[in-house]
């Protein structure tokens, strides 16, 4: 004779998947912040390279804004960008936010915290894959520069706090 086991009883289960976000920031110092201003529109300077949450990535300063066709030199853009890892390519939601430090290391302009998805990738890629997320017009260099507490000795502090999945 055969016995069933559980025969007419619910079956449970359950599982759980938690994901892990590592958070950190990364400060781009400039220095002779008005020799920047000479750069070519759409032509920008990396910061080094920087970890968080086992990703690589970067930021793109644009002094005279990134994009040659709509000629906004009078625009400052800042960028995020995940780096190629030298394995694989992979996508990966991000938020970051861009503050612009005072001589006291505080917060004193920023805009808000955006989330996008990133494509790692490098400079040479061909394809049309989103490689860098961050403000076309990120302050307006007429604004920065009335500000005397963002700029002192002809230097200014960018902050780029990022927050994403921790490589496993």
């Amino acid at each position: 004779m055969t016995t069933a086991v559980g025969i007419g009883r619910l079956s449970r289960s359950a599982s759980r998947i938690v994901g892990k976000a590592a958070s950190g920031f990364h400060l781009l110092r400039v220095e002779a912040y008005s020799h920047t201003k000479t750069v070519s529109a759409g032509k920008n300077i990396n910061s080094s390279n920087f970890s968080v949450g086992g990703h690589s990535w970067r930021i793109k300063y644009y002094p005279n804004g990134c994009d040659v066709s709509q000629a906004n030199p009078d625009y400052i853009s800042m960028y995020l960008q995940l780096c190629l890892c030298g394995y694989k390519k992979e996508n990966l939601q991000a938020q970051y936010k861009f503050s612009i430090l005072d001589q006291a290391d505080n917060v004193a302009y920023g805009l808000p915290a955006k989330t996008d998805v990133f494509k790692s990738g490098d400079d040479d890629d061909d394809s049309e894959e989103q490689i860098s997320c961050g403000h076309e017009r990120f302050i307006r260099k007429e604004d920065l520069e009335r500000r005397e507490d963002l700029i002192k000795d002809d230097c200014l502090t960018f902050r780029c706090v990022t927050s994403a999945a921790s490589r496993s």
